[in-house]
């Protein structure tokens, strides 16, 4: 009878146990989740702030320069300012190369690309122009010239082509009066339209009196702002249905950065021709890849170095410490094995380039491999724009 009550009390101690046990793994389940979701909303906001908002914002900047130093070209021109100006327009280039790994969202539905950096350049069509401008027969304003000319005719490119030749800044001499009005319109609009880009992301209030002034003098419309529905998925605010969503935007468009620069690396880098690549007048097509690296790994990391909070990289580590560090030296691997087909001379490139495409391609494997432990985390449920 003793024996038969000791197993009798022994069997309640382990069910007991085993009831308190799943109830506090319930807990602990609910209060990781909990925690993970917080972790999320801070990621949102700090990507929204420390890479979307910082990277705009200096782009903003480079371009208001690139538009002051072509307006200084415009009153004296002469070999030292238009060296001054073509070292700007490298500037905004190489920044406006880091916005690659955002491209969703208001970029894509107002087509920002086809505003700032159409490729290619339609050369004739803005030789025409200039032509017919020479002549006094055609004339434009800043509203006019966003209305009336294509994204082929203006932005990025279009001002390259008028202060490059082989790689280098034409003489001053070469560049007639006409040239210089085209240059000083489409620098103006390109400040006007990387303003609305910014505000596109976080509306129109978000930009200072003159700024609002000359995007208003363009005739864009006044901007609600993106970044509410960014940060706040799954609410009446927003058109996300959850946080895993959004993180499939990041995760996929950073992938996407760098798989391009993978894809073009044999070619563009491989290649002597100046026609190889985007930038066929400045020959900025190792810069071109190197920044837009750099984007996604700002992206990836949550900004540029020392401005970093909040991050992508913070969830990966969450799931798997070791598959962050992986990608953390991934990152630092692909860029410099691309820094490294820039110093060898040409015709001996064949084993930078390999090296260079092998190291971007394990980086590009490392981070998809994060896109699944982070998208379908408990924390970020649905998964999918249809409830899953």
């Amino acid at each position: 009878m003793k024996q038969k009550k000791k197993w009798w009390l022994t069997g309640a101690v382990v069910l007991v146990a085993i009831v308190i046990g799943g109830m506090l793994l319930s807990k602990s389940s609910a209060l990781n989740t909990y925690f993970m979701e917080k972790k999320v909303s801070s990621t949102l906001n700090d990507y929204a702030e420390n890479v979307v908002k910082a990277t705009l914002t200096t782009f903003a900047a480079d371009v208001g320069q690139l538009h002051e130093n072509v307006v200084k070209l415009q009153k004296k021109p002469s070999d030292a300012n238009l060296e001054q100006t073509a070292g700007a327009w490298r500037t905004a280039r190489n920044q406006w190369q880091k916005v690659r790994s955002f491209f969703y969202g208001p970029g894509v539905y107002y087509d920002f690309n086809r505003q700032i950096a159409t490729f290619p350049v339609d050369r004739p069509m803005i030789d025409y122009v200039v032509g017919e401008m020479a002549a006094e027969r055609f004339a434009l304003d800043l509203s006019a010239f966003r209305r009336d000319t294509r994204g082929t005719q203006r932005g990025l490119l279009a001002i390259e082509y008028l202060l490059f030749r082989e790689g280098k800044p034409r003489s001053a001499e070469a560049v007639s009066a006409a040239e210089l009005t085209y240059l000083e319109l489409t620098s103006r609009l390109l400040e006007a339209e990387t303003l609305d880009f910014i505000a596109a992301w976080f509306g129109t209030d978000s930009l200072n009196a003159t700024q609002q002034q000359l995007v208003k003098s363009v005739q864009v419309e006044i901007r609600a702002g993106f970044v509410t529905e960014f940060t706040q998925p799954g609410t009446a605010q927003s058109r996300y249905f959850s946080s895993s969503v959004v993180l499939q935007d990041i995760l996929g468009e950073i992938t996407t950065a760098i798989g391009d620069v993978c894809d073009v690396i044999p070619d563009d880098l491989g290649s002597e021709d100046f026609f190889a690549g985007e930038t066929w007048f400045s020959n900025n097509r190792f810069d071109d890849l190197r920044y837009a690296l750099k984007g996604a790994e700002n992206a990836f990391f949550g900004g540029e170095k020392g401005e970093r909070r909040a991050a992508v990289a913070d969830l990966v580590e969450a799931h798997d410490e070791l598959l962050k560090k992986q990608i953390d030296i991934s990152f630092v691997q692909a860029e410099k094995h691309l820094e490294d087909v820039g110093a060898v001379a040409a015709g001996r490139r064949d084993l930078a380039l390999r090296k260079a495409q092998t190291s971007c391609n394990a980086l590009l494997e490392k981070v998809n491999a994060a896109i699944l432990p982070v998208c379908l985390d408990p924390a970020t449920r649905p998964y999918a724009a249809y409830g899953l």
